[in-house]
């Protein structure tokens, strides 16, 4: 842990897309020299969620390092599901003075991108299997996709193992959308905290600008 600042998220994918929206926000920070991202994995979260002693001990590990920042997906199918206890529990005991946690607004990271693109982009990855367009609301798995049904001919299945790694390759050449659910907000508050981390100058993201209540 060389960098001022961590951020943990769950997989590559995730990585990808962070990179390409601090950049659009402040061009300045790079990755491995002002911030660095750790992976935790679904399964240390799993692990996280089943277990009192590994929360406390991931806890424990702003002890390293206070500029520590995590993402979590909220995983929730509707508006005003409660969080998982392992997300709440991060939330009221990592968030806030130089720590962030973000739990996403949606369902997962994928739903801050354009519905629309990402399912081209799932479309050009899975060309012989891509049939129609899953569901692309906040709450949807925004990742999925109709393909024939091999066993029903005439019949349509989600596919649900689409290329996240590549969507994310394919969404990140185009300009980042940053006005999508709470995401400017969250990426304005995280390089702040990366700002401050790295005692740099304010970026363009003021932060009379962030609304905590937007962050609740």
């Amino acid at each position: 842990m060389q960098s001022n600042a961590i951020i943990w998220v769950e997989g590559p994918s995730d990585r990808i897309y962070l990179n390409h929206w601090i950049k659009a926000v402040d061009e300045r920070l790079i990755e491995g020299i002002h911030y660095t991202i750790m992976f935790y994995g679904g399964g240390l979260l799993s692990h996280l969620s089943a277990s009192d002693e590994a929360m406390d001990q991931f806890i424990q590990l702003r002890k390293l390092n206070r500029n520590m920042a995590t993402v979590i997906d909220s995983d929730r199918s509707e508006e005003g599901m409660p969080l998982k206890p392992h997300a709440q529990r991060l939330l009221e005991e990592m968030d806030g003075e130089d720590g962030v946690v973000w739990v996403t607004a949606g369902r997962e990271i994928e739903n801050y991108v354009d519905g629309n693109k990402l399912q081209t982009a799932l479309k050009q990855l899975h060309h012989r299997l891509y049939k129609s367009p899953g569901n692309t609301g906040p709450y949807d798995h925004a990742f999925y996709f109709y393909r024939d049904d091999p066993k029903n001919p005439g019949r349509k299945i989600t596919h649900k193992d689409g290329d996240k790694v590549g969507a994310a390759n394919l969404i990140c050449e185009g300009d980042a959308e940053l006005d999508i659910l709470d995401l400017r907000n969250r990426i304005e508050r995280l390089v702040q905290m990366i700002l401050k981390a790295n005692t740099m100058a304010d970026s363009q993201a003021s932060p009379e600008d962030i609304s905590d209540e937007t962050l609740a």
